[in-house]
């Protein structure tokens, strides 16, 4: 079975989401090490939510709000929003997209999908 348009539309918000993660935290944060674990941790769980795997789509989900509050509660957030320019509109483009993911992962359509 294909998956729907909305969990497609999901991961590759998610897939884009990371890329941008990846690239603030190489060139801004200069933490390769770091962003390699994103990429295999998130990648996996993307890559994995794609093959239908119902525990990585909600896994996704909880890590991607865990890290959202967390970034805001250490003050990461309105550090990266006022690093400037590049930098902040990345990171905001970034939070969007995350939400946006999530929001379509737990549709009626991604869930049923997920059965």
């Amino acid at each position: 079975m294909t998956a729907p348009k909305s969990v497609v539309t999901a991961l590759t918000l998610m897939t884009l989401a990371l890329l941008l993660g990846v690239a603030i935290l190489v060139w801004a944060w200069r933490q390769p090490a770091l962003a390699l674990v994103c990429v295999l941790v998130i990648g996996g769980l993307n890559g994995l939510a794609a093959r239908r795997h119902n525990w990585a789509r909600v896994t996704l989900v909880i890590v991607t709000v865990l890290s959202l509050i967390g970034n805001a509660a250490l003050g990461f957030l309105p550090f990266q929003l006022q690093y400037g320019g590049v930098i902040a509109m990345a990171t905001g483009v970034q939070i969007v997209l995350e939400v946006a993911a999530c929001g379509l992962l737990l549709t009626r359509q991604a869930r049923d999908w997920y059965r």
